[in-house]
C-alpha cells in the first residue's frame, strides 16, 4: 500500500491537552530555571496532560498482536503502526505536508525550498545525520524500510497569517487550530488561493490526513507552553472539512508543531522535527519530565526521544518492526558479533526464560552504538546495555499500555547501564562515554551496576538475581563481539552455625551447609556487604572464627560456581558466651579413714573441714591411754585427703618412743566437730 503522510511547516509552537500529545524536550538548565521563576508548576501540568510517556496504545496492541501470530504460525502484517494508529506507518512510502505560517509581526527567515530540502530532500551534508527528515529515518528503518516521501508542491507557505502572533490568543488548542484552520482554507477553498487537492495525503484511504507538520515563526516561549515543539494526535474538529465536495473529503488527524528556528531568523534544522515524527509513529519520550518523582535522568539523553541525540534505540526500533533481536537464555550462552545498529539490525536480548513471544516483559537489550550513521554525533564506539521493562498495564485490553515509563513510575521502562558505574544518568546527568561498554567492561550480577531485576514487591528496588553476564567484550567499532550469558546460579538450600546450637564458647564455629549448583569457593563473614572477606575452596563444614567481642553474632554465607555465578547470600546467628567459671568447691567436715591401715607404723590421717577451724588430733591405745596428741593449729576450709595434706603420724607416742603392735583409735576435733576412727599397727 502506497502512505501519504502530511508535514505541515508552521512555525509556532502550542501544546494541546490531549492525552495524545509529546512534547519537545527542555534545553539544559531550562527546568531549573523555570523553578526559579515560578513558573514550573504550570509547565509541568502541562507536560503530564501530554501523556507523553505513554506510547500509542494501537502500536503496542499491533505488535502484541503481531507476536502472537508469529508464535502461532500464522502470517502477520509487519507494517507497524496499523491503520487505526494515528499518525505514520513505520513502513512503506507515506507522502506528507508541510504548512509554513508566518505572522506580520514575525516574518519568515528560511525560504520554502530550504524546508522541502531538509524535509524531502538531501538538505544539508554538514548537518548529518539530522541533514534530512527523509534521510534520518530511511537510515534508521535500515535503508527504504520507511521512506518518507515529498517535495517542493508538498510545502505550503509562507502563508501570512491575518493577525500578529500574540491576537490569537495563548489558549492551546484554540490558538493552535485557529492558524492552522485559516491557513488550509486559503489553500484548500480560498477563491484567491491554490486549491490544493489535500486527498493524496490519506495514505490509507480512510478520510483521515494522517499526519503533517507545521511550522510557525517568532520566538519560542519555553518548554511546556504555547510556543514550543509538541506533537498531537487528534486534530480533535471532524467539522474542518478539506475537497469538499469532492469524491476524497478529508478531516485532519496528527500533527506535529515547531519553531522555524532556534534562536529566530537562524538557519532551519529539522531536528525538532526529526523528533516529532518518532511520536507520529508511535514513540513517546524517554526523557524525565518531573525530578521530584520516580527514577531521574531519563536514557541520559541517549536517544532521539530523550535528547534529540543520535537512532532510535532497539526497543523502539523492535516496537516499530525494524529489528528483531536474537533472544538469549539459560540455554544458548554465546560469543556474539554486533555490527553497528545504526547500519544493522544487530540486537539481542538476554533473560532467564525469555523467548521471542516475551518482548513484554523484563529483559537486558545490548547493541553496538558506534559512531556510524544516525549515531555518527556520538562520543565514542561501544556497547549500550538497556534494562527494559516492557510488562503491559492490560487493564483496557484494547488499550495496553506499558506499567512502566521514564517519569512517573518507581522504575523506568528503559535504562540505559553505565560502564563506569557511576550512575550519574540516574542523578540526573547526561550520558557520556564513559556509560559505553567495550574492552574490559563487565556487565553481570556482581558488576557495578549489576544485571538484578526489579523486586515485584519492591519496584524501585533492583535485587532480584538474573544471572545475565556480557563479558570478553571487543574494543569498540563498527563490529564488535561479546560474550553473552545467563548463568545458573547455585543456591545454598541449608545453612546453620555448629548446627543450629543457639550458642557457643568458643570462636571457631562450623558453618554447616548443602548446597545445589556444585559450587566451587564459599565466602563468610559478620558483614552483609563481606567486606573484607575473600573466596576460599568450598566445604560443606568449613570453620569461621568469630570476632573477639561476646554477644550475638551473625554470619553471612555464599558460595560461588566455577563460572563465577554467586549464590544469594544467607545468614545464621549464634551467641558468643563467655566460659563460665569453675563452680566453687562445696566441702563439708569429716573424718576419713587413714591410710594404709594397717600400717607399719606410718599412717596418714585425711580429713575435710567446711570452713576454717582449728583441728587437734589424738590417738588413744586401745584401753584409752593417751598416746599422742597432733596440734595442727588452724586449717583453712578444703580437703585434706592425698598424703601431701593429710595429717602424717609415724607411729611413736609423745616420748618419741615406737608404739607396740595393736589397735589404736585417733580422734579429730575441728571446732564443735569431734569424730573417732579405728587404725592397726602391724609390724
Amino acid at each position: 500500500m502506497k502512505y501519504l503522510v502530511i508535514i505541515l511547516g508552521v512555525i509556532f509552537s502550542f501544546t494541546l491537552i490531549f492525552s495524545a500529545m509529546s512534547l519537545e524536550p527542555p534545553r539544559t538548565g531550562e527546568l531549573e530555571k523555570y523553578k526559579n521563576d515560578g513558573s514550573y508548576k504550570d509547565r509541568l501540568s502541562f507536560a503530564k496532560s501530554l501523556g507523553n510517556d505513554k506510547f500509542d496504545p494501537a502500536l503496542i496492541k499491533h505488535k502484541k498482536e503481531q507476536m502472537e501470530a508469529t508464535a502461532s504460525g500464522e502470517i502477520s502484517n509487519t507494517s507497524v503502526p496499523p491503520n487505526d494508529i494515528a499518525g505514520l506507518p513505520s513502513s512503506g512510502t507515506p507522502r506528507i505536508f508541510v504548512l509554513l505560517v508566518e505572522f506580520p509581526d514575525y516574518p519568515h527567515y528560511n525560504a520554502p525550498t530550504v524546508f522541502a530540502s531538509k524535509l524531502f530532500g538531501d538538505g544539508d551534508s554538514t548537518e548529518l545525520p539530522y541533514e534530512s527528515l527523509r534521510n534520518y529515518y530511511t537510515r534508521s528503518s535500515y535503508n527504504n524500510t520507511l521512506t518518507i516521501t515529498g517535495g517542493s508542491a508538498d510545502v505550503y507557505g509562507w502563508y501570512m497569517a491575518q493577525k500578529n502572533r500574540a491576537d490569537y490568543g495563548t489558549d492551546r488548542i484554540i490558538a493552535s487550530r485557529a492558524v492552522i484552520k485559516e491557513a488550509l482554507a486559503y489553500y484548500d477553498d480560498d477563491p484567491y488561493g491554490p486549491n490544493v487537492d489535500f486527498s493524496p495525503y490519506d495514505n490509507d484511504n480512510d478520510g483521515d490526513i494522517d499526519y503533517f507538520c507545521v511550522f510557525w515563526t517568532g520566538p519560542n516561549s519555553g518548554w511546556a507552553t504555547l510556543w514550543w515543539g509538541w506533537y498531537d494526535r487528534d486534530f480533535g474538529d471532524n467539522s474542518f472539512i478539506l475537497d469538499k465536495g469532492t469524491l476524497h473529503p478529508t478531516v485532519l488527524r496528527s500533527f506535529s508543531w515547531q519553531w522555524e528556528s532556534m534562536p529566530v531568523n537562524t538557519v532551519f534544522k529539522p531536528t525538532t522535527v526529526i523528533h516529532e515524527t518518532g511520536h507520529a509513529l508511535g514513540l513517546r519520550d524517554y526523557y524525565d519530565y518531573d525530578g521530584t518523582v520516580g527514577p531521574d535522568g531519563g536514557v541520559g539523553g541517549l536517544d532521539m526521544m530523550d535528547g534529540n541525540w543520535g537512532d532510535h534505540n532497539c526497543f523502539s526500533k523492535w516496537l516499530l518492526g525494524w529489528v528483531t533481536p536474537e533472544i538469549i537464555n539459560e540455554s544458548n550462552a554465546a560469543n556474539k558479533t554486533l555490527r553497528d545498529s545504526a547500519r544493522n539490525r544487530d540486537c539481542v536480548a538476554v533473560m532467564p526464560g525469555l523467548t521471542p513471544t516475551g518482548m513484554f516483559g523484563e529483559y537486558f537489550m545490548v547493541q553496538n552504538r558506534s559512531r556510524f550513521g544516525n549515531d555518527s554525533k556520538y562520543p565514542t564506539d561501544g556497547l549500550i546495555i538497556w534494562h527494559i521493562d516492557a510488562t503491559l498495564d492490560t487493564t483496557d485490553p484494547e488499550n495496553p499500555v506499558f506499567k512502566w515509563n521514564n517519569s512517573y513510575t518507581e522504575h523506568k521502562l528503559l535504562r540505559p547501564m553505565e560502564a563506569d558505574g557511576r550512575e550519574e544518568i540516574e542523578k540526573g546527568f547526561n550520558a557520556d562515554a564513559r556509560d559505553f561498554y567495550d574492552g574490559a567492561d563487565v556487565f553481570s550480577p556482581t558488576s557495578k551496576p549489576n544485571s538484578n531485576g526489579y523486586d515485584p514487591n519492591n519496584p524501585g528496588s533492583a535485587s532480584i538475581y538474573t544471572g545475565v553476564t556480557v563479558n570478553n567484550i571487543s574494543a569498540g567499532g563498527a563490529t564488535m563481539t561479546a560474550y553473552i550469558k545467563v548463568g545458573t546460579r547455585p543456591v545454598v538450600t541449608y545453612y546453620a552455625i555448629n548446627g543450629g546450637v543457639e550458642s557457643t564458647t568458643t570462636r571457631t564455629v562450623t558453618l554447616d551447609n548443602t548446597t545445589t549448583g556444585s559450587p566451587t569457593q564459599y565466602m563468610a563473614s559478620e558483614s552483609s556487604t563481606f567486606k573484607g572477606a575473600k573466596w576460599n575452596t568450598y566445604s560443606s563444614t568449613p570453620p569461621f572464627t568469630l570476632s573477639t567481642q561476646y554477644g550475638l553474632k551473625t554470619v553471612w554465607f555464599k558460595v560461588k560456581s566455577a563460572s563465577g555465578e554467586e549464590s544469594a547470600p544467607v545468614s545464621d546467628s549464634i551467641s558468643y558466651n563467655k566460659p563460665a567459671a569453675a563452680p566453687m568447691e562445696t566441702f563439708v567436715t569429716a573424718a576419713q579413714d587413714p591410710f594404709p591401715n594397717p600400717c607399719n607404723p606410718d599412717v596418714w590421717i585425711p580429713f575435710t573441714l567446711s570452713k576454717a577451724e582449728y583441728v587437734i588430733i589424738k590417738i588413744y591405745s586401745a584401753n584409752g591411754l593417751l598416746i599422742r596428741t597432733l596440734d595442727l593449729g588452724q586449717k583453712l576450709p578444703g580437703n585434706y585427703l592425698a598424703s601431701e595434706k593429710a595429717t602424717y603420724w609415724n607411729g611413736r607416742n609423745e616420748a618419741g618412743e615406737r608404739v607396740a603392735s595393736g589397735i589404736y583409735f585417733y580422734s579429730i576435733q575441728a571446732g564443735d566437730f569431734t569424730d573417732t576412727k579405728k587404725l592397726v599397727i602391724a609390724k
